[in-house]
């Protein structure tokens, strides 16, 4: 709503100046501003119905008032007035763009620093993170909450013995079967090697 209100100023604004103001012969450029804080503000929609509110603003006083332009001079103006809105959209879109790219690679790297990168579950740095809130939030609202420790064992010696290709295969598996016997609210991470641990909220310890 406040938007609105400050394009309706600066098309009273822009309009008042463009019928007095008669000594400025450029005052019709006065109009790109408000197509380009549209383009900015509210994008390339908003920014061609105020390009054309802007040109038919234009028109209009050009026809009950004698602005002491020239048919050129108006006719110049709004083809320059399209031209800009082009240019506004352009660069709108760019904007747009790098924000979308940025984002995404923003959210790549909260995944990489989030997530073990071999098992795809939660690593030790965002475990203790969470974890430390979880706790936090049970010991404040007085709720139970069970921390389970898990490890494979002889891990070393299947290394050993069958490589690390094969010690990777079996920690994916074993972090995926795991894992979906977990609900959602429970949070499960890879601590180190073949070690995980898993938080469970508002469950005890019969559970």
């Amino acid at each position: 709503l406040s938007v609105i209100y400050l394009f309706a100023i600066l098309f009273i604004i822009f309009t008042v100046a463009l019928i007095f103001v008669t000594e400025d012969q450029f005052r019709v450029i006065w109009f790109y501003i408000t197509t380009y804080i549209a383009f900015i503000l509210l994008g390339n929609f908003s920014g061609i119905v105020v390009n054309l509110l802007s040109t038919v603003i234009i028109l209009t006083s050009s026809y009950f008032v004698d602005l002491q332009l020239s048919q050129l001079t108006i006719v110049t103006g709004i083809f320059g007035l399209f031209i800009f809105s082009v240019l506004s959209q352009i660069n709108t879109n760019r904007i747009i763009g790098y924000e979308d790219r940025l984002h995404e690679k923003n959210t790549i790297l909260q995944q990489l620093a989030t997530t073990d990168s071999l098992t795809g579950i939660m690593n030790r740095r965002y475990f203790d993170e969470v974890s430390s809130q979880y706790f936090d939030t049970a010991q404040r609202h007085r709720k139970d909450i069970s921390l389970l420790m898990m490890d494979l064992d002889h891990f070393k010696d299947i290394n050993d013995t069958y490589g690390h290709a094969i010690g990777d295969v079996i920690l994916i598996s074993f972090a995926e079967n795991i894992k979906k016997k977990f609900s959602r609210s429970d949070i499960f991470d890879r601590v180190g090697g073949e070690e995980v641990a898993a938080l469970h909220f508002e469950t005890d310890i019969e559970i």
